[in-house]
């Protein structure tokens, strides 16, 4: 886990270009696959995702962060719920393509519905994504959560990203 924080500030030192469109805020929705076949027999092939996220104006180098609050359901009626809220960072590869790549790190909150514990964890995103316009984007990423009803909880996830 330490590895995302030191590849965010080695990234924001190295000149990489980066913008924002749109306004400071922004939503995504998407959809999410466990990577752990113990995760996805206790819930479900695959869950969705929606987050809100609030760019920080104090830009450190070139990398943009910013804070997304996130919620996520994986499964039916066996279903686990993620509450996340994490830094993460962003930044395109040049100043010429639409694609950008991005890290993060933060908390999740697992919960599930047939009476277990919740459970708190430290994790992490990392991806890339493609800006389509000045307001939509799409990200490919994956979702590194930690364990919880005793398998990994890990998920790749893709979504639609929107700025206002």
């Amino acid at each position: 886990m330490r590895i995302l924080p030191l590849l965010a500030l080695m990234l924001s030192h190295q000149g990489l270009a980066v913008e924002e469109p749109g306004s400071r805020f922004g939503v995504s929705l998407g959809v999410l696959a466990p990577t752990v076949s113990g995760f996805r027999s206790q819930t479900g092939d695959l869950g969705f995702s929606v987050a809100g996220d609030i760019v920080i104006p104090h830009r450190r180098g070139r990398v943009v962060p910013s804070i997304e609050l996130g919620i996520a359901r994986v499964g039916g009626s066996q279903h686990v719920d993620t509450i996340s809220v994490l830094a993460i960072a962003r930044f395109h590869l040049s100043d010429e393509t639409p694609i950008y790549g991005f890290v993060g790190i933060g908390g999740y909150r697992h919960a599930a519905r047939r009476g277990h514990d919740s459970l708190n964890k430290i994790g992490g995103v990392l991806g890339l994504g493609h800006q389509l316009d000045q307001s939509w984007g799409l990200e490919v990423g994956y979702r590194i959560s930690g364990s919880y009803l005793g398998a990994n909880s890990d998920a790749a996830f893709l979504r639609a990203r929107y700025r206002f």
